[in-house]
């Protein structure tokens, strides 16, 4: 038996061939419902996809065959491919100088026949081929060369399809890496932000209830920052985010922790990373409006929050506490102030409802209501 040849650009095909990365995956059901049909229109026992590697061939799809790959020494697809641009056929083995000592030939699976059409990349490199083997000499129809040709454009269109996939996987990896990387460092700014703000309170101790405010604007802001730095997605489960947005406000704003009461309970929502931050900054505004009118004679402060799901697919966001007002209206009012236009235009924003319960009650209670489709 003969050496094999090699193609004149073996260093780039092979290259090419394992940009692909498909050498030693799985079996697919795409390719190999192509090697049964191919299989069927030849009337051959055997059909294979067929990558030629250094120094072997390799099988993506084997119908008729159990073997999922043969040395390069005894490779038909090798010599297939020495011509990217047309069907190779040998309808006599035995009659061949190159293939009759074969020993593929000469012993399992007993090749008498073989025909393959090389699979070529984009840029007319061979890759491999789709072949149809017999254990016994013949031919092939113009019909039946037409359709194992067109069987193969479909194969080279999945392996165009495969790269594409890839090449657009990784794509959105680097871009997941870059934007950890952005939220990673907002949220270091926002941070810095807010410790100057700290520094500035301390010199202006009259801007003390504004630099609260602002700073817990801020911190929700930053909490969202980090909470994506630490996911791998843009969705954020809010009982987490909430929880701890909460701690940190409630740290940051009320200088008397033993004067405070926080009740807590969520689901486990995942939402939208854009949504969540505007939860977050309606919590944040609740709290502080809590802080600077409903505990105004020092009592003890209590506020509860309460996030589920709703039978009605929603979700239902209830706030609440025991400050020392009564209101007696329905509709949402709290004090008149940047305060509530903020979450008016908040909830406005996230095309929810935000409705008073407990009316002519102690303390304020609302429940912000959001559509479960529109924000997860």
């Amino acid at each position: 038996m003969q050496k094999v040849p090699k193609p004149a650009n073996e260093k780039e095909r092979l290259k090419s061939l394992y940009d692909y990365e498909i050498l030693d995956t799985k079996e697919e059901i795409d390719y190999d419902g192509i090697t049964e049909i191919a299989a069927g229109i030849c009337d051959t026992p055997i059909s294979l996809v067929s990558f030629v590697d250094k120094d072997r061939q390799w099988f993506k799809s084997h119908f008729g065959m159990t073997e999922r790959e043969t040395p390069i020494s005894s490779s038909f697809c090798a010599h297939a491919i020495l011509n990217p641009n047309d069907i190779f056929i040998v309808p006599d083995t035995s009659k061949n100088d190159v293939f009759f000592n074969n020993p593929l030939v000469t012993g399992s699976p007993n090749i008498g026949f073989y025909a393959g059409v090389p699979l070529v990349n984009e840029d007319g490199i061979a890759l491999g081929t789709l072949c149809v083997i017999d254990s016994k000499p013949r031919e092939l129809s113009c019909k039946q060369i037409k359709a194992l040709k067109s069987l193969a454009l479909q194969v080279n269109n999945l392996l165009r399809l495969r790269k594409k996939t890839m090449d657009l996987n990784k794509a959105l990896f680097k871009n997941k890496v870059l934007l950890k990387e952005v939220n990673h460092r907002v949220k270091n700014n926002l941070q810095l932000v807010v410790n100057l703000l700290a520094i500035e309170k301390l010199n202006n101790p009259s801007l003390s209830a504004q630099m609260d405010s602002l700073n817990a604007r801020i911190m929700s802001i930053a909490k969202v920052h980090e909470e994506l730095y630490h996911v791998d997605e843009g969705h954020i489960d809010l009982k987490y985010y909430l929880k701890d947005l909460i701690d940190q406000i409630v740290a940051a704003v009320f200088h008397d922790k033993d004067q405070i009461n926080v009740i807590f309970q969520s689901e486990n929502i995942r939402i939208d990373s854009s949504k969540a931050l505007l939860v977050g900054l309606i919590v944040n505004e609740l709290i502080i409006n809590s802080m600077k009118y409903a505990f105004v004679h020092g009592e003890k402060s209590e506020f509860y929050f309460n996030a589920e799901l709703a039978k009605n697919k929603t979700i239902e966001f209830h706030y609440g506490d025991n400050g020392q007002r009564v209101v007696a209206h329905d509709e949402f009012e709290m004090t008149e102030g940047l305060g509530q236009e903020i979450i008016l235009s908040l909830v406005d924003e996230l095309n929810g409802e935000l409705k008073r319960t407990r009316k002519n009650e102690l303390g304020y209670h609302c429940i912000l209501y959001l559509n479960l489709s529109d924000h997860l």
